[in-house]
């Protein structure tokens, strides 16, 4: 499976690039990326000049993602049309 992200090209246009995964697409693009440490914790930090970031644990990124999969099930019930008694037909 591929991504096709939509990115801004330095004239300020938008141009669609395929990615292999998400995570390839956020981190070309340095809003971010993940390593693994020697420690086993992992550092997800920003790409533009590395200055913020954070060490978490498997469990505290296990946290992230699942807190990622909650907000995109939000969005995608908050913007779903609501029915309404003449979107059902009767049986």
């Amino acid at each position: 499976m591929t991504y096709e992200i939509k990115e801004y090209t330095s004239n300020e246009n938008l141009e669609t690039v395929e990615y292999q995964t998400m995570l390839e697409a956020v981190k070309a693009n340095r809003v971010f990326d993940v390593k693994l440490g020697k420690d086993g914790n992992f550092t997800v930090g920003e790409c533009c000049d590395g200055w913020f970031g954070v060490d978490v644990t498997p469990d505290q990124l296990r946290a992230l993602a699942n807190e990622l999969i909650a907000l995109a099930n939000d969005q995608v019930e908050a913007s779903a049309p609501t029915p309404t008694s003449d979107t059902h037909q009767a049986k």
